[in-house]
């Protein structure tokens, strides 16, 4: 009798050792480009109303949806200007390049391409960490000249008129 609870103590032990040693997976935290090539393939199959959940950071939900669900006469203007900021990545057709900078709960994203008319466009946006997610913070859209270069380094502080 000894022996065999000296092994099933041993085996135990044994167990519970290399659960103590053995760590979870951490899961791969996806990086603000990512989010945005998935952000990108969700446009044609989401609401409005989901895409500002699931992909924009808290405090802009909380003022968009204020504005999503006013469906009166007044708001109309307001609601167009949200539509159209949640929906920004349709007005670019052809992606060059994204680069993107990453500082701890922060980042810039930078993405370059064209428009359906060949417009030279750049996309800069600030990206929160919330929840263990990258966040759309804020969208800076801007058309560049056929002789403007087009920029490779992501610039979130810089006010684009």
């Amino acid at each position: 009798m000894r022996c065999k609870y000296g092994v099933f103590i041993c085996f135990g032990s044994f167990l519970f050792l290399i659960g103590c040693a053995t760590q979870l997976p951490v899961q791969k935290q996806d990086k603000p480009g990512d989010v945005y090539r998935e952000y990108i393939g969700s446009l044609s199959n989401s609401s409005d109303e989901d895409l500002l959940v699931k992909y924009w950071s808290h405090a802009r939900v909380a003022e968009g949806m204020d504005v999503l669900t006013d469906d009166s006469e007044d708001n109309k203007l307001n609601k167009n200007a949200i539509v159209f900021s949640i929906r920004f990545p349709n007005e670019m057709k052809n992606i060059l390049s994204m680069e993107q900078n990453i500082k701890g709960n922060t980042a810039c994203l930078l993405v370059t391409g064209a428009t359906d008319t060949e417009k030279k466009l750049m996309i800069n946006i600030p990206y929160l960490l919330e929840d263990n997610t990258w966040k759309i913070n804020e969208v800076f859209i801007k058309y560049l000249e056929d002789d403007q270069p087009v920029p490779t380094k992501p610039d979130c502080t810089m006010e684009i008129p």
